[in-house]
């Protein structure tokens, strides 16, 4: 799902920085 992948990602950029 899109919101799915939305949720992933920012929680992937946040635990990059």
């Amino acid at each position: 799902m899109l919101l799915t992948l939305v949720i992933f990602n920012l929680t992937f950029s946040c635990s990059r920085i």
